[in-house]
């Protein structure tokens, strides 16, 4: 029984996890996107969420994590049109770490 208790409450905090994500296709939100003073804004506000965009042939052309408008910790990736990673960049406190 604790058993089916515990992976219930793990399986609703991923649910509302995931829902809580924005994740925004770049290319297709481009007019709503923009950047003041080092800050992302969606819409006006800034952004938490994940900002991704394609190429024409669907690969995954970048992925980057913002967090109240600043990249957010972690790792962002850019890639070739063949689906191949070009690069990535770790960002530490909205700024990237070499």
């Amino acid at each position: 029984m604790k058993i089916l208790k515990r992976s219930i409450t793990v399986l609703v905090c991923l649910i509302l996890f995931t829902s809580c994500t924005k994740s925004i296709d770049g290319k297709k939100e481009n007019e709503y996107i923009e950047e003041k003073k080092g800050i992302t804004y969606y819409k006006g506000e800034p952004f938490t969420g994940e900002i991704f965009e394609n190429y024409k042939n669907g690969q995954l052309n970048y992925k980057s994590n913002f967090k109240d408008g600043k990249r957010e910790d972690g790792l962002s990736e850019w890639y070739y049109e063949s689906g191949q990673l070009e690069y990535k960049f770790n960002f530490r406190d909205g700024k990237r770490i070499y």
